[in-house]
Formats: structure tokens, C-alpha cells, sequence
């Protein structure tokens, strides 16, 4: 979720984008609301009205969405922490953060700050459609105002719903958090309760469809997998922040891996060292000097019937910062690299000096690894 979001625009520094999957969900209320809800409130209407007040409803409901975004937005900046940007997809909205609560106090704050926005426009919603009424004002505007208190209140009692990763889960985490001092506890519960509760939503959802709900029945279907995926894997990257917390590059790294001269042919890379010795990034050395990498990427781009004319020095990749890392970069910050980058291997060099490679699977064999004989949660 969020690879293809698009930027459309930012508010105080921060990005907000939609997903493609957005889209569909938004056309989904414009129908839902243009061919159901509105004509069965307002009868008598033309066809061009009721699509008309679907997409204002639907872009008011854009618009709750976005403030209940900023609202955890705003309380994380005041604690400190970094907002990567605010992503609406097809289940709602996140609001990204660079790391997490340093503590359960803000932990409760942050995640409550959505719902409580949420109220707040239910409460605007209704006073409004009250006051709209109370001054004659046209049944469509009235009725607009009111679907909007309604929608806000739905959505503030759904995120309450204390399946973590959403804002009520976050809640309960916050609050064993506070009780046991142990955020991987806390996390560990919240994330078995969301568990349950996406099974829960799963049943229900079959239930409903059995029982002819229709579309509503598969929605719930669909909010239960996305919950129970979701819960499984917040803990699952709690866990891998808190394994990789504090360690460096050189720690994971590996040593002394195979490499290459500029001279070596690709008919000979590819041969000895690509299938030869099952290495797909291959470094390229000049005696002691580190020059840069060479990888299936590079070769892809290669017509085979120059490999034996072509050397490795005439296609390789030259050392730069964008492929390289020293041995004391921290583990947490090259992963955020590879996320904005795109690239999963480095070469990890000091003066020139080649001292290891890292790769993403490295990473991610190493929390395989804590996770089976380590110490962490013991």
C-alpha cells in the first residue's frame, strides 16, 4: 500500500497523496449514495441532483478523512516525531510516521487525536443540519449536512474498534503499555486481540453473505483481512525495529564476498562467479581499490552475443553514496534508504576499501535468525 500513491498536494510540509485504490472507493460512494441513499431521503429529485450531492458528499467525506489524518499528524509533530506523509487508500487513510511513539503517553495521545476529530465533525455535522433546518434552508443541504454528522460518527466508532494497528488498538496498546512498562508486551496482545477481531469481521462477513447482505457482507470480508494482515504485521515490524535497534551495518554485513577484476569477461562472470558460485552482486575490485558493483541488473541490459567481447570494466557501476554505506551506518536508517531508493544491495566501504556487502535479505535473515535462537522477548 502506498508504492504507487500519488502527491496532490501538502499541507504544513505534509505530502498527501491518494492511491489508485482510492479511486475506486470514491466512485463506489458516488454511486452508492447517488443511486440509494439520497433518492431514498429526497424522492422526487432529478438524476443530475443526486449524483451532484454524491460527489459533494463524497469529497465532504474526502475532506473528514483528511482532518482526522492530520489531527494524528499534528499531535506526532508536537511529541516530536517525523510524518513521512498522510496516504488515503481504499480502506481510509495513514498517516505515516518515521518512528514510533517514544512512550505510552503520546502513544495514547497521537492515536486518539483521529477519533476525537472524528466526533468533533459529527457533532459539527448535526448542529449544522439543525441550524440549517431550523432556518428553512432547501432538504438537500440539510440532508447533505446530516450524512456527514452520520459518516464522522461511523467512522470515529470503527477506529475505536480495538484491532491494532488502528487508532482504538493503538489505544489499548497504549494503555498495557502504561501498565507493564513493555512496549513488545503491549504490542503482542493488541496485535492478538486485532487478530481475532479480523477473524470476527471474516465470519461475520460469510454470515451476512449467506444470509443475502450482498455488498455489505464482502466489505466486511474484505475490512477483516485487511485488519488481521495488518495486526499481524505491525508486530511482526515492532519486533524487527526492536532486533535491529542500535545495530550497525558492519554487524550484519557480509564479509569477504566474492569479487572481480575490471579485466574479467561477462562471458566469464556469468560462468565462474554469477551461476559458478550463485552471487548476483558482484563487486568489482582493482587489486585493493574498490571501483564499484556489478549485478544481474546491469547484465539484463547486456546483448549476450558481446559477452565475450565486453569486459566488466567497460559496464559496471562506479562506487558513488547512492551504492555505498560505511561499516558504522545504523540498520534502521539504511532500510529507509532502500525503501526511498529502490536499492536492496550496498556496498559497505571504508576509504575506498571494500569491507562487505549488505543486501535486504541479509537484513531480513538476521531477524529470521534473533527471532529463532535470540534474545529478544525473553
Amino acid at each position: 500500500m502506498g508504492k504507487n500513491a500519488i502527491t496532490i498536494f501538502r499541507v504544513y510540509g505534509i505530502d498527501i497523496r491518494i492511491d489508485p485504490s482510492w479511486l475506486l472507493i470514491a466512485a463506489l460512494f458516488v454511486w452508492n449514495l447517488s443511486a440509494q441513499y439520497f433518492p431514498q431521503l429526497l424522492p422526487g429529485l432529478s438524476q443530475k441532483t443526486y449524483i451532484s450531492l454524491g460527489v459533494v458528499a463524497m469529497l465532504g467525506f474526502f475532506a473528514s478523512l483528511l482532518l482526522h489524518e492530520l489531527a494524528h499528524s499534528v499531535v506526532a509533530i508536537f511529541y516530536g516525531l517525523k510524518i513521512t506523509g498522510i496516504t488515503l487508500f481504499f480502506f481510509g487513510g495513514v498517516a505515516g510516521l518515521k518512528s514510533e511513539p517514544k512512550d505510552a503517553r503520546s502513544e495514547f495521545w497521537i492515536s486518539i487525536a483521529g477519533p476525537a476529530m472524528s466526533f468533533a465533525l459529527a457533532g459539527l455535522g448535526y448542529l449544522m443540519s439543525n441550524i440549517l433546518a431550523g432556518v428553512g434552508a432547501d432538504d438537500p443541504v440539510v440532508v447533505l449536512f446530516a450524512y456527514l454528522g452520520v459518516a464522522n460518527l461511523v467512522l470515529a466508532i470503527f477506529n475505536l474498534v480495538p484491532a491494532f494497528p488502528m487508532d482504538g488498538g493503538r489505544v489499548l496498546r497504549a494503555f498495557l503499555w502504561y501498565l507493564r512498562s513493555d512496549l513488545e508486551y503491549a504490542t503482542r496482545i493488541a496485535s492478538r486481540l486485532g487478530s481475532a477481531l479480523g477473524v470476527g469481521f471474516m465470519a461475520l462477513g460469510l454470515f451476512s453473505v449467506l444470509n443475502g447482505a450482498g455488498v455489505g457482507g464482502f466489505w466486511l470480508i474484505l475490512i477483516g483481512f485487511f485488519v488481521l494482515g495488518s495486526s499481524r504485521s505491525a508486530y511482526e515490524n515492532q519486533k524487527a525495529e526492536r532486533i535491529l535497534l542500535g545495530h550497525t551495518v558492519d554487524q550484519i554485513m557480509t564479509r569477504a564476498p566474492v569479487s572481480v577484476s575490471p579485466q574479467t569477461t561477462i562471458d566469464e562472470l556469468v560462468r565462474d562467479v554469477i551461476l559458478g558460485k550463485n552471487v548476483g552482486f558482484v563487486p568489482v575490485m582493482n587489486g585493493v581499490e574498490l571501483l564499484g558493483y556489478i549485478d544481474r541488473k546491469i547484465l539484463h541490459g547486456i546483448d549476450r552475443n558481446t559477452w565475450g567481447d565486453l569486459t566488466v570494466g567497460d559496464v559496471y557501476s562506479p562506487l558513488s553514496p547512492d551504492n555505498s554505506v560505511t561499516g558504522d551506518f545504523l540498520v534502521k536508517d539504511l532500510i529507509e534508504r532502500m525503501q526511498i531508493g529502490g536499492q536492496k544491495k550496498f556496498l559497505v566501504v571504508h576509504d575506498r576499501q571494500l569491507l562487505g556487502v549488505i543486501s535486504f535479505a541479509d537484513i531480513i535473515s538476521y531477524i529470521s535468525l534473533e527471532n529463532e535462537f535470540g534474545l529478544i522477548g525473553k
